[in-house]
């Protein structure tokens, strides 16, 4: 099998971080331009049925690849509402008294992110995030418009793949 992913164009996220960091964002979408399927799906511990998901079919998926972490969890998240997203903060929680080390980025402190801090997860606040993604130890990627932590319409989406370089730009980016 030869598919490729020939596009990623998604209605927030890429375009978002296009107007701030055009070189960056060029890198990672040409990358993700490159991958080819057959490659990514298979042969991964974090095995994937589907290779994108919308806001109303993600959850599941994702808790289970989040429960499987054994190094890290790095969750970047514009907006930090709990509300219907407190089973991610359960397992977060647990994952950290493990050792798995959790941090989640976000723009505004607010009760919810004191929530988390008071679970021992580490938050870092950046003003002017826009970026939606996670990066499972380091090499499961979620990117796309769903914001984890907050409101998620059932129009937005997020790829789900396996690709450690895309992942090490991804952190970078936050990290920097």
């Amino acid at each position: 099998m030869n598919s490729y992913i020939v596009s990623m164009s998604w209605r927030r996220g890429m375009h978002e971080v296009k107007e701030k960091e055009p070189k960056r964002a060029y890198s990672i979408q040409r990358s993700l331009q490159e991958i080819r399927t057959d490659e990514i799906f298979f042969d991964t511990p974090h095995p994937t049925v589907n290779i994108i998901y919308g806001g109303e079919n993600f959850q599941q998926s994702f808790l289970n690849d989040v429960g499987k972490a054994k190094e890290s969890v790095i969750i970047s998240s514009p907006k930090v509402r709990l509300g219907r997203n407190i089973s991610i903060l359960d397992l977060l929680q647990e994952l950290s008294l493990k050792g798995t080390r959790i941090v989640i980025f976000t723009k505004k402190s607010n009760s919810d992110v004191d929530k988390m801090r008071q679970r021992g997860i580490d938050v870092v606040l950046k003003q002017d995030l826009t970026l939606c993604c996670s990066i499972i130890d380091k090499q499961q990627v979620w990117y796309g418009s769903i914001n984890i932590f907050g409101y998620h319409a059932t129009d937005d989406n997020a790829m789900r793949f396996c690709d450690m370089e895309i992942a090490d730009k991804l952190l970078d980016m936050l990290y920097e």
